[in-house]
């Protein structure tokens, strides 16, 4: 099922380029509110009917499916590589943050920063 065909379960685009005159971006397909039988989103008389839930629940549980094996991904990355992880985002903030400081003006700086960004990265 395709990013599309995710948002309502549905697969009828909501959200989609294609369809952003009837369903433009923010049409709320996310909550539910899609009409999955008709070209258009949430202006449709039987958007959130009973006719609707089944197809809204299924787009509901693959989103929670993916975000469940995202949440899984994560641990794992911790645990195999979480510090060299945490090395590189403190090499990051660190240097967001002498960037907003104004520390990060000349080049050099900058070349410091990309070589501990590295030596993080390969440690």
């Amino acid at each position: 099922m395709s990013e599309e065909e995710n948002k309502c379960g549905c697969g009828d685009g909501c959200g989609s380029e294609e369809k952003s005159g009837s369903c433009g971006p923010d049409c709320g397909c996310e909550e539910g509110k899609c009409s999955c039988d008709s070209g258009s989103c949430c202006e449709d008389p039987s958007c959130g009917s009973e006719s609707q839930m089944p197809k809204m629940m299924l787009g509901i549980a693959n989103q929670a499916y993916a975000e469940l094996l995202r949440d899984k991904m994560k641990k794992h990355y911790e645990a195999a590589i979480g510090k060299k992880l945490d090395a590189a985002a403190k090499v990051a903030v660190d240097a967001n943050i002498a960037l907003w400081d104004g520390k990060m003006q000349q080049k050099e700086q900058f070349q410091d920063f990309e070589k501990k960004l590295t030596d993080a990265m390969n440690s």
